[in-house]
């Protein structure tokens, strides 16, 4: 019994170990299901399979079969660090997932002219890579297929590209243009700015274009990691024609400090704003319903939030590590869904909570609105806790500057534009005058 259970455990190793059907020549190939033709893959490790020069033939024989070699497997080439040339054959028709990802010596490639897709982080982590050139025959690339290629300068785009999925070109900090064939009918550039062809959608944003950048009006959505680890931008604004950011879109803009963010967003979508650790504000669109999960996690500088009073429900870790956050204004009269992951412990323990003055009672009974220590009634300017005409005189201290500073503008700012002005005032008295 016990030479059975050792044979069975011996084969279980061996299914794990080895990735692949026959080698020649020192290259490793797996049998395709078409039965005629094989595809690169690696031996046990990928990090052990190839180094130095490698060429790829574009036939192999193998037992007297002649097999043609279609496709660069997923993994092949996997963190391969130590390969620095590559000769691809024409007759690939695919680049596989995670195919190159992590050949940190790879300094070019030819991607041959038959090539029609281009997989999931295939080029991820090429960090030696200058320059690309996506032939006509590519028709699809895959989210991250050149993410975190930190000295990638230049991508030109042949004229079949169909499809790019969101983080393509992920934090590639060296990027200055992005060229695309005059004659795609997907896409185009705008200053080395990737657009979808009738220029609705920015797509990709080259990080080293400019520190600044006003998006054009008529965009209507910032697309999925458009600028994805774009660690040079310190400003954005958005126009009024853009109603939807996609998940990731700033995701690792580590020097953005501000966005102009207009009431036209409807939707914002998951970490989309994530590790944006510079950011210091945001003012949320009053026509967001939903913030998605993580959508500000990890804005360590983040001082201030405004909910307003759209927003119905707030995702897991929608706050999460913003350890700066010293108050939360929810406008919203009836509570939003809050898991207990929205805001960290930190949040929920230090930074006070303000509330319509009407439904401070609702919050502090309402999970997990209830945990935070502190929580107080939008316009309660000189803090005792209620709304009266000397929450109006306070006011007008932080107008003129009489108090010194030491009352919290927070407090002050009813109406969430920040800034303390005679509209907060207003606010007051429509409130103690029950509108």
């Amino acid at each position: 019994m016990k030479n059975i259970l050792l044979v069975f455990i011996l084969l279980c190793c061996a299914i794990a170990t080895f990735a692949y059907d026959f080698e020649e020549d020192g290259i490793y190939y797996n049998l395709n299901s078409d039965g005629t033709s094989v595809s690169v893959t690696y031996r046990t490790v990928a990090q052990e399979s190839y180094a130095g020069y490698v060429y790829i033939p574009a036939t192999v024989m193998h037992e007297g079969t002649l097999y043609r070699v279609t496709a660069i497997g997923n993994s092949a080439f996997y963190s391969c660090s130590r390969f620095t040339e590559i000769s691809l054959p024409n007759s690939l028709t695919e680049i596989g997932m995670d195919a190159f990802m992590g050949c940190e010596e790879l300094r070019s490639i030819k991607i041959p002219e038959n090539v029609k897709t281009i997989g999931y982080y295939a080029f991820k982590n090429c960090t030696r890579l200058i320059s690309i050139t996506i032939p006509n025959s590519v028709e699809k690339i895959d989210g991250g297929a050149f993410a975190d290629c930190t000295q990638l300068a230049s991508i030109t785009i042949g004229n079949g590209v169909k499809a790019i999925t969101g983080n393509a070109f992920a934090s590639c900090s060296l990027l200055e243009e992005i060229i695309v064939d005059a004659d795609n009918p997907s896409y185009c550039s705008v200053d080395g700015v990737l657009f979808n062809k009738d220029k609705t959608e920015l797509v990709a944003y080259s990080n080293a274009h400019s520190a600044a950048y006003t998006i054009p009006s008529g965009t209507t959505k910032i697309g999925s990691g458009a600028f994805y680890g774009c660690t040079s931008l310190k400003s954005v604004t958005i126009p009024n024609s853009v109603t939807e950011i996609g998940e990731e879109a700033f995701f690792g803009c580590t020097s953005l400090q501000s966005v102009e963010m207009p009431n036209s967003v409807t939707e914002i979508g998951r970490y989309a704003f994530s590790s944006c650790t510079r950011l210091t504000s945001i003012d949320i669109s009053k026509s967001i319903t939903k913030i998605n999960d993580g959508t500000f996690s990890n804005c360590t500088w983040l001082t201030s939030v405004t909910i307003p009073s759209s927003v119905t429900k707030i995702g897991s870790e929608a706050f999460s590590f913003c350890t700066g956050l010293n108050s939360i204004t929810c406008k919203a009269m009836t509570p939003p869904s809050l898991p207990e992951s929205g805001f960290s412990a930190t949040t929920y323990s230090d930074a006070p909570l303000y509330v319509p003055a009407t439904s401070l009672q609702t919050y502090q009974s309402t999970d997990y609105w209830s945990k935070f220590t502190t929580i107080m009634p939008i316009g309660d300017a000189d803090g005792d806790g209620n709304i009266t005409v000397s929450d109006i005189n306070e006011i007008i201290n932080m107008m003129t500057g009489k108090d010194n500073g030491s009352s919290s503008t927070v407090r002050g700012d009813v109406d969430g534009d920040g800034e303390v002005t005679l509209a907060d005032i207003n606010e007051i008295i429509d409130f103690m005058a029950g509108k």
